[in-house]
């Protein structure tokens, strides 16, 4: 079951509700690192909540967006696998990348949060908030309305649209890049939204918590 298609009366609002809570993010934002967190995680729920709410006033329902009750509750099982296909081809390319010489550790080295509770917030916000609000968008909006293309136009551009979005400190933006093909195919051949949210979660989880051991 292919995605749904998403109309550009779906895709405006969207977009622009979007943009605008990422505007109150930047301008209202508080200036420490423990208040832009919960900020932040704010910001990505009510991005969520607005793009259900416009799914089901000019779209489809949640349904549109690969989200409805049967999509639910599949999609999460599927996800599984596909995270454990996924996080078994990438312990193999590290193992790979090893043996010959390279640094895979650098994959998922990143600054965490100092303290028990920016810690816990930070995982909370990154690994499950974020990864739901962005599958949303991303998959379920952008991903759908490219999709009038065919498969091949949408997985590009709604990737690009992923790794742009996201602020790259250095280097190649090796881990967005595959993440947004991985989320793209996921959502492509299962149909349901559900799929790459739970990679995406899991995802996100498993490199934040390497990050947390190697740091």
């Amino acid at each position: 079951m292919e995605p749904d298609r998403i109309e550009l009366k779906v895709l405006a609002p969207a977009l622009t509700g979007v943009l605008a809570i990422e505007a109150v993010l930047i301008v209202l934002g508080p200036e420490d690192h423990l208040g832009r967190l919960v900020w932040l995680g704010i910001g990505r729920l009510l991005a969520a909540g607005l793009l259900l709410f416009v799914a089901v006033k000019w779209g489809g329902g949640w349904g549109s967006v690969g989200l409805n009750r049967e999509q639910l509750r599949l999609g999460w099982k599927k996800g599984l696998l596909w995270t454990a296909g996924f996080g078994s081809a990438a312990a193999a390319g590290a193992g790979l990348g090893y043996l010959f010489g390279g640094d895979p550790a650098a994959l998922v080295r990143m600054p965490l949060p100092q303290g028990g509770l920016k810690l816990v917030i930070f995982f909370i916000v990154g690994g499950l908030a974020a990864p739901v609000a962005e599958e949303i968008f991303f998959r379920g909006v952008i991903y759908g309305c490219f999709r009038r293309w065919g498969p091949v136009p949408a997985l590009i551009l709604s990737t690009l649209a992923f790794v742009l979005a996201h602020q790259i400190r250095d280097g190649w933006p090796f881990n967005q890049l595959i993440g947004g093909i991985v989320f793209a195919l996921a959502y492509e051949l299962t149909g349901s939204l559900m799929t790459p949210i739970t990679i995406h979660v899991l995802g996100n989880l498993a490199l934040f918590g390497l990050a947390l051991i190697i740091r």
